[in-house]
């Protein structure tokens, strides 16, 4: 049977992307694949214990560097394990430096608009906080492989300030429909598989690849090769909507995808882009009209999700873990202020 241009591009493409996979080694592949629960319970005198044996284990420069909870992501990344988390922090830091996570750019702001990577709010089966994929919307003429992996740290350091995903790690669904190959930026796998999986201390539980088009399987069927078997037990083809009600729950699913979860928004991490903003530039503060479409564009579903403002900054409670000592904070609740510790000063944060 005659085989048409793009299936002769797309088997290229995936030999090729084998063999450069193949080429840097199986190490790179293994942050997928640890399924051993955690050795402490959060918050214990265990874990404290391992996180000052920790600091002791790291040069003044690195620490110097890295805040506590970076310390904490990478300790509980690494499953307690002080010489690997000792060795992978000067490697986050430099990762977050080459990727500038901590500062504002409108490329950013555009990638995170545009719903092509959205933190979900939801949970898996096991409890894993799911990242959600949709390359549909992504448009590699205008946002390129750089911007791309950037635009997943950013969401992926989000989702990983809840602690229980700093020991389980996140779920990803990749929702493969409308994919065609003008939406596909190969280099962004390989970049993640040959020097970002080996920086970034978190973990990805389960992918799960949703309606994958035939040139995405054929992808798929050289990739897997090069994974380890427990690790390729963790990545998932899922045929259709209905059948991710397998790995989860269908209060944790958006109506879109047969569930009974409200619908799926970026305002959360837009939210957390306009904190990020305000803080590089004091004075463009958001407006009280940006505040207010924020409020009535926030899902019903986000109980913990209210909008807060932190000294002037706009930011959403629990959804991200954006201010996880104010979760217990309830859209139904009345107008009320707190005072924490956070960005080095105190702040006071009220519900918009």
């Amino acid at each position: 049977m005659h085989r048409t241009t793009s299936e002769e591009w797309v088997e290229a493409t995936s030999r090729q992307l084998a063999e450069e996979l193949k080429a840097v080694g199986p190490s790179t592949t293994e942050e997928l694949a640890d399924e051993k629960e955690p050795q402490c319970e959060l918050d214990s005198p265990e874990e404290k214990a391992r996180l000052e044996e920790l600091r002791a284990a790291l040069d003044p420069s690195v620490l110097e560097k890295a805040s506590e909870e970076m310390l904490l992501l990478t300790l509980r990344g690494r499953r307690y394990c002080v010489q690997e988390a000792a060795a992978r922090l000067p490697l986050y830091l430099q990762l977050r430096e080459e990727y500038k996570l901590d500062e504002y750019s409108d490329q950013l702001q555009k990638d995170v608009a545009c719903g092509k990577v959205i933190a979900t709010g939801s949970r898996d089966t096991a409890g894993r906080p799911i990242l959600l994929c949709r390359m549909r919307y992504h448009d590699a003429s205008s946002s390129d492989t750089s911007a791309m992996v950037r635009v997943m740290l950013f969401t992926l350091e989000l989702m990983l300030k809840d602690p229980v995903a700093q020991q389980l790690g996140v779920t990803v669904i990749n929702d493969c429909e409308g994919l065609t190959t003008a939406h596909m930026d190969f280099e962004v796998l390989k970049v993640f598989f040959t020097g970002v999986f080996k920086r970034f201390p978190g973990r990805v539980g389960v992918v799960l690849v949703v309606n994958p088009p035939v040139f995405v399987q054929s992808v798929l069927s050289w990739f897997v090769q090069l994974l380890r078997p427990r690790t390729q037990k963790r990545v998932k083809v899922v045929a259709n909507y209905g059948d991710l009600k397998e790995y989860v729950a269908s209060d944790q699913l958006p109506m879109s995808y047969g569930g009974t979860l409200g619908g799926l928004s970026s305002d959360a991490l837009l939210a957390c882009l306009s904190m990020q903003q305000a803080a590089a530039s004091p004075h463009k503060r958001p407006s009280e009209a940006f505040v207010q479409r924020r409020a009535a564009r926030l899902p019903e579903h986000a109980t913990s999700g209210s909008i807060v403002r932190i000294d002037g900054i706009v930011g959403i409670v629990g959804i991200v873990g954006i201010v996880p000592a104010l979760a217990e904070i309830r859209r139904s609740e009345p107008t009320r202020s707190v005072t924490v510790e956070k960005f080095g000063r105190s702040s006071t944060i009220w519900v918009v």
